[in-house]
């Protein structure tokens, strides 16, 4: 395996964790995802990226003060093809700057389609390294955007961890982009998961949100004081002893990091 290759990789500590929070008899669903108005607030940053040269699609959602930004995995800009059956993923020969992307934006809640799209061109990712834990904390990717949405569509909150504080700790919440079974697109929500405290891996949280194939690149938020702020993206779900859905997600104070320098290198705040 190289950098071009698998970047689905666990370290075996991440592993540990996993067991330890499948037997844990506190750690369990309070409910599922459910299809939201993706006008709201928040859904309406979330959309869909796709290449003409990949037959992956995957999500991504609207950053910075201005909107002339997305975030989303890795694995999703680079992504070449996936392996239905292990779901590892394949990415590009090269993995570089000024890779471009298209972003599928604005879901019509009647037609289930975008009716936005425009190219996004990558200006930082993360430090995908084989056999380490960068697998899954470096699987970032903030791209420029062809034109501007902030006017129409605002600002994403980002959380700013205390030092020391590696996990969430209040009431999450889930938006993201999927496939429904007529073909059509819906944005769907969970609202009520939460994270378990205890991680061994800085960078990334464990929680039982529900985070299947297809929610690569969305969503992860943090309720504080009524107000919802980006705290994590989804890398992975994985189901272990008793078949107990593990999310795990690349934690907020990671991608703060690509994101400051992707907008100083741009000349744009990161936002509120």
């Amino acid at each position: 395996m190289d950098t071009r290759g698998h970047i689905f990789f666990l370290s075996r500590a991440v592993m540990v964790a996993l067991t330890f929070l499948a037997m844990a008899s506190a750690f369990c669903q309070e409910s599922l995802r459910k299809p939201v108005d993706p006008s709201g607030t928040l859904a309406k940053l979330v959309g869909e990226v796709s290449q003409p040269q990949s037959e992956l699609i995957g999500n991504a959602f609207i950053v910075g003060q201005n909107g002339c930004h997305i975030m989303t995995n890795l694995h999703v800009a680079y992504g070449k093809s996936k392996d239905m059956a292990t779901g590892k993923v394949e990415l590009f020969d090269e993995l570089a700057v000024g890779h471009v992307v298209n972003f599928a934006f604005n879901l019509d809640a009647q037609t289930g389609r975008f009716k936005g799209s425009m190219t996004a061109k990558v200006i930082e990712f993360g430090s995908y390294q084989e056999g380490t834990k960068r697998g899954l904390v470096g699987d970032v990717a903030v791209l420029r955007l062809e034109s501007c949405l902030g006017k129409e569509y605002g600002a994403l909150i980002f959380d700013r961890p205390e030092p020391g504080q590696r996990t969430p700790i209040g009431r999450l919440k889930t938006i993201s982009s999927v496939k429904m079974p007529d073909e059509r697109r819906a944005i769907v929500s969970q609202e009520g998961c939460s994270a378990e405290r205890i991680t061994t891996v800085t960078g990334l949280f464990l929680s039982n949100c529900d985070m299947p194939p297809g929610s690569s690149g969305s969503m992860v938020l943090e309720e504080h004081n009524g107000k919802w702020h980006l705290v994590g993206m989804p890398v992975r779900q994985l189901t272990v002893v008793g078949e107990t859905p593990v999310g795990i997600a690349i934690y907020v104070s990671a991608l703060n990091k690509i994101l400051d320098s992707a907008l100083g290198k741009e000349g744009l705040p990161a936002g509120p």
